[in-house]
């Protein structure tokens, strides 16, 4: 939570494209953050939004209801797809909503990409929801 209202103060203070700058530092993969081009789309799609959006955005965050009593009752084909170097919610974290899924979904890991896997590797997004929607 902590980081969270520091982001926002950050965006309040200094508008949401310093905010992004900071944020993204975690949410692509390593190698890709001298990716300028990368780099500025993303800053630019977060620039477009207002710090307003951005504090309900957090505010639903942090006060969503844990659903994971939800994820035994998914009884239909799941794919669970993150970024190798997410920061933001690890592969780790993924596997846990795996695990929580009876229906056995099917978890896919795409390399050398953040949170940000549409942006960083979107041929490798949808070359797994190729694979996957046709099973």
């Amino acid at each position: 939570v902590a980081k969270r209202m520091a982001l926002l103060e950050l965006a309040q203070k200094q508008g949401l494209r310093a905010m992004a700058h900071t944020w993204v530092q975690g949410m692509v993969a390593p190698h890709r953050l001298s990716d300028q081009a990368l780099i500025n789309d993303i800053l630019d799609m977060f620039e477009r939004k207002t710090a307003d959006i951005f504090q309900r955005q957090i505010n639903a965050l942090i006060h969503r209801p844990d659903a994971s009593d939800v994820l035994p009752r998914i009884d239909c084909p799941t794919l669970i797809l993150c970024g190798e170097f997410d920061s933001w919610a690890n592969v780790a974290q993924h596997q846990l909503l795996s695990d929580g899924i009876t229906a056995h979904p099917e978890v896919v890991c795409i390399k050398d990409c953040g949170h940000m896997a549409m942006q960083e590797q979107p041929q490798a997004v949808a070359q797994a929801m190729r694979q996957w929607l046709s099973m």
